[in-house]
């Protein structure tokens, strides 16, 4: 399985055509049949600047936006009017309900870009922590990549499907209203996002070292029964989990594939780490109001701190839908054995608060 999947690589990297001359971008495209990888990380946390008093506890806004003080009919929610202008400046979380306003960072979201080459061909991945992203803001960015020779055709852009990062496709800010809809995107950061796609592949270009390529893959149901359900064989307390996955809605069909594409350097360790998984980043539920990567950070910092390099990530088909939210995930002991507590379950989407 592994030789088939660099083979298809290979053919990814065929299929973009043959290198210019010179090389864009500063990148090193070497006819020697070595394999070549830089990767780079740009910050797209967001600044918050305007929260509000969430009096009901619900991690919705059920003020007005128009209001600060909350003084007007349905209005029951106050806000912090920071620059006075009478409207609330919220950075809307993309994923679940609408009106859901950060008001704080929990941890920091990134563009995180991998640019391979092969025998003067290449292709570059970019993994964004983000809910989604409208073509044109990709293609901005291939077009501003594409001034200094970089094949468009080599660009790949994809979202985690983040439910805790800022609304990137302006359907959580108040569409309810349908007078007046208010969109949950905010021009100057969908810019900044376009910005960073093409920061973070330029910096890639110009990082690339020689790398061996290490795939491997494994079924999360085969860690251990604690990863399955009754429905499935094993002794998990969700029953419909399936390899940390469940699929909540029929028919329940569940993709626990994880696979893995590591770029190994001659001095040690990894240039890069690039995992593929099913599961909705969305883990830390709907009951939430800071800025979070949920689980793919965690997994991020964990392979960085094992490998070293970037680590970044790519989902699977998502479907409707892979994920973990409202299952039971085990905890992990010193020794790496996979548990449920004595207490029960442990539920990370039902908790109010989440580990620091």
């Amino acid at each position: 399985m592994e030789q088939t999947l660099l083979r298809s690589l290979a053919a990814v990297l065929a299929l973009a055509g043959c290198a210019a001359d010179p090389p864009p971008l500063g990148m090193t495209l070497e006819a020697d049949g070595v394999t070549y990888a830089g990767a780079a990380v740009v910050d797209l946390t967001p600044v918050i600047t305007e929260t509000f008093t969430d009096l009901n506890d619900n991690a919705d806004f059920d003020g007005c936006l128009d209001d600060p003080t909350a003084a007007g009919e349905n209005c029951d929610e106050p806000f912090d009017d920071v620059d006075g202008d009478g409207w609330f400046d919220a950075v809307f979380i993309g994923g679940f309900g609408p009106m859901r306003p950060a008001q704080d960072i929990h941890d920091p979201i990134y563009a995180r870009a991998v640019v391979i080459s092969q025998d003067e061909r290449y292709i570059a991945f970019v993994a964004l922590d983000l809910v989604g992203l409208g073509s044109p803001r990709i293609h901005a960015a291939r077009d501003a990549l594409a001034v200094d020779g970089f094949d468009p055709a080599r660009l790949l852009v994809a979202s985690s499907h983040n439910h805790q990062g800022p609304d990137t496709m302006g359907l959580w800010g108040n569409p309810e209203n349908l007078s007046d809809p208010v969109s949950g995107r905010d021009p100057a950061y969908q810019q900044r996002v376009t910005d960073a796609i093409e920061a973070a592949v330029r910096a890639a270009a110009a990082a690339m070292d020689p790398v061996q390529l290490r795939v491997g893959r494994t079924h999360m149901r085969d860690r251990g029964d604690v990863f399955n359900g009754a429905r499935f064989g094993g002794t998990n307390p969700t029953e419909n989990m399936h390899g940390m996955v469940q699929d909540g809605r029929d028919p329940v069909i569940v993709s626990d594939q994880l696979l893995v594409l590591q770029g190994l350097l001659a001095s040690g360790g990894a240039a890069f780490t690039l995992t593929n998984w099913s599961g909705h980043p969305e883990v830390r539920g709907s009951h939430n109001n800071s800025i979070s990567s949920d689980w793919v950070g965690v997994t991020r910092e964990l392979l960085e701190a094992e490998y070293g390099g970037v680590a970044l990530h790519l989902p699977e088909a998502l479907g409707g839908m892979q994920s973990a939210l409202g299952g039971d995930l085990p905890l992990v002991l010193e020794d790496g054995t996979h548990v449920v507590d004595d207490a029960g379950a442990v539920v990370w989407a039902e908790r109010s608060s989440w580990p620091s």
